[in-house]
């Protein structure tokens, strides 16, 4: 066993501040909604908005316009949210409307995510911040993965409100599975790489109402 240590090197080359998340690190840290903006939000200067950080409704896996939007809401040195570069493999994937994510790559087949915040370089264009996401690639070797992760309310506590009126804990499950495979098409020249991931999300939604009494159905309001 050999063990070496390098010093830091100053990078000289350019004023860019920014920082990474490799392949090791999206493997090893816990991400509970599998949104890949929860990587960029390591880097200092990085700070999502509050809805961001919602678990538990419907917009908090990225699916549709609005989930899209909850789920790339994070400002960047201080700006507004939304005026941050989105780049997946070389390519921007802003959407048209608020600038959200039109596109949420799936967690497992990320080799990286990189975050750009200062002084960045003018091929990245106009943004207060840059978010680069760097998927998987094929290699000589066959490798894939495979994944199934399940929320259940039997694991949940219930909620303040619920507790009050005695109302049980609802319906609460959450199953994310899928995987991703790799191989070789020519040797040393052309390979292949192909991700998927599936949701089946079921959720009781609890509301407290008021409702007409029997003298207001009547078109009584005297104790109103």
């Amino acid at each position: 066993m050999t063990v070496t240590a390098d010093a830091a090197a100053l990078q000289t080359t350019n004023a860019t501040v920014g920082g990474q998340v490799n392949e090791r690190l999206v493997q090893l840290l816990p991400n509970i909604t599998h949104n890949p903006f929860q990587y960029a939000t390591l880097q200092a200067g990085v700070i999502p908005r509050g809805q961001f950080n919602n678990a538990q409704d419907t917009g908090s896996f990225g699916i549709g316009i609005d989930g899209r939007r909850q789920a790339s809401a994070i400002t960047i040195n201080g700006g507004a949210a939304f005026s941050n570069g989105i780049i997946l493999d070389g390519v921007s994937v802003q959407g048209s409307a608020w600038n959200e994510a039109a596109v949420i790559d799936n967690q497992e087949s990320l080799q990286e995510v990189k975050t750009i915040v200062n002084n960045y370089t003018a091929e990245y264009g106009r943004a207060q911040g840059v978010i680069i996401f760097q998927t998987k690639g094929g290699s000589n070797e066959w490798h894939g993965s495979g994944f199934w992760r399940i929320r259940n309310e039997a694991l949940n506590a219930n909620s303040f409100s619920n507790n009050a009126q005695n109302i049980t804990r609802g319906p609460f499950k959450s199953h994310t599975y899928g995987g991703t495979f790799g191989r070789r098409i020519i040797r040393d020249r052309a390979f292949c790489f192909a991700s998927y991931e599936g949701l089946e999300f079921n959720r009781n939604y609890d509301f407290l109402q008021t409702v007409p009494t029997a003298a207001e159905r009547a078109g009584d309001f005297s104790n109103t």
